[in-house]
């Protein structure tokens, strides 16, 4: 399974950031789904995904 997602916790409360980024990890979890994930929280990019990549440089970090 693939989850592709464009800031989806962007403009929410804080209540429904949390249980948008729960449901994220469940389906993750449960499916063993890849996320890709776009977002200019670095902080729900790191509780979110195992492997994180900029479009600056191209890095990544595991």
């Amino acid at each position: 399974m693939l989850l592709l997602l464009d800031e989806p916790t962007t403009g929410l409360d804080p209540h429904s950031k949390r249980e948008v980024q729960a449901a994220v990890l469940e389906i993750r979890d449960k499916h063993d789904a890849t996320v890709m994930l776009t977002t200019h929280d670095m902080q729900e990019a790191d509780e979110l995904l195992t492997t994180a990549m900029d479009n600056k440089g191209g890095g990544s970090s595991p």
